[in-house]
């Protein structure tokens, strides 16, 4: 093998890699430019164009735009409140593993917002947040053990999802911790 051909071959090699990173980093940021965009209109209070451009990247698979799309909903920013139409957003989300909205659904099924109230269902939807990481379902998750929501009471159990979110500097379950362990004195 020539010293030319072996060039060529190391060029054509790293063309390849070059190329595979450029069509992975593109695949990776599909609905980025969008979402950008919405959030800077978003931050200007111009809700509704704001929520044409986080429709324009939910539509790509953006599950953050599609999360904030549910909540312009679920707020009436930009459109009409629609807690229906806020949850069909955050199910898209959720699909797409966007924890937040796992436990925005959790809170609705919960409080029977746009959905049949129905806590066993909220405490599913918290634990799906939590297992990625949510603070805030850890301590949805909490509440409900302290006040028998979906789950039977179980003050051990509430410490435990408190603990978990407190650890991570969540101020709500230090406050939690430190009432219902006082409470328990």
């Amino acid at each position: 093998m020539t010293k030319t051909h072996k060039t060529r071959k190391m060029f054509n090699g790293i063309l390849g890699l070059f190329l595979a990173v450029l069509l992975l980093t593109a695949c990776g940021k599909k609905g980025q430019d969008e979402f950008e965009k919405g959030k800077a209109l978003y931050t200007a209070q111009d809700y509704k164009t704001a929520v044409t451009q986080f429709a324009l990247a939910a539509d790509k698979g953006h599950a953050e735009a599609q999360y904030i799309i549910g909540r312009c909903y679920a707020e009436g920013k930009g459109v009409e409140q629609d807690f229906s139409e806020a949850i069909k957003w955050y199910r898209k989300a959720a699909d797409n593993g966007n924890e937040d909205a796992m436990r925005a659904i959790g809170k609705y099924y919960e409080i029977g917002r746009g959905v049949e109230c129905d806590p066993s269902e909220a405490i599913e939807w918290y634990r799906k947040a939590a297992d990625k990481g949510c603070v805030g379902a850890m301590v949805e998750i909490g509440n409900c053990y302290g006040d028998g929501i979906g789950v039977e009471k179980d003050f051990s159990e509430a410490v435990k999802w408190y603990r978990k979110a407190a650890d991570k500097g969540n101020e709500d379950a230090k406050r939690n911790l430190g009432k219902l362990t006082k409470d328990q004195k």
